[in-house]
């Protein structure tokens, strides 16, 4: 079996096409097999399970993942779907807890 390779599309702001990239490089490569997973952090008060304003504490609503089932093309998961990716994943955060996440 084959080691398993990490390819990691970052940016410091919204809309400047990171998820475009990835449908493309899905696209580009549709025999590796792709597990895509999008990873978003909120800022303080704004809850990692939805994205809604929370009061809860941190370690109660430290993260959320989902596995994207709707090939819809609607959101970025969608698209990585549609694009070829075998799974497509959304981790949630709050701000700073990437690492308690991973």
């Amino acid at each position: 079996m084959s080691p398993m390779r990490t390819l990691v599309v970052g940016g410091h702001t919204r809309n400047i096409g990171k998820s475009a990239l990835v449908v493309y490089i899905i696209r580009a490569f549709p025999e590796a097999g792709w597990t895509a997973v999008k990873i978003t952090q909120h800022g303080h008060g704004v809850c990692a399970i939805n994205g809604e304003d929370c009061d809860r504490a941190p370690v109660d609503h430290g993260f959320a993942l989902d596995e994207e089932q709707d090939r819809s093309n609607r959101t970025d998961t969608s698209r990585f779907l549609v694009a070829g990716a075998a799974r497509s994943l959304w981790v949630r955060t709050r701000q700073g807890g990437l690492g308690e996440f991973l």
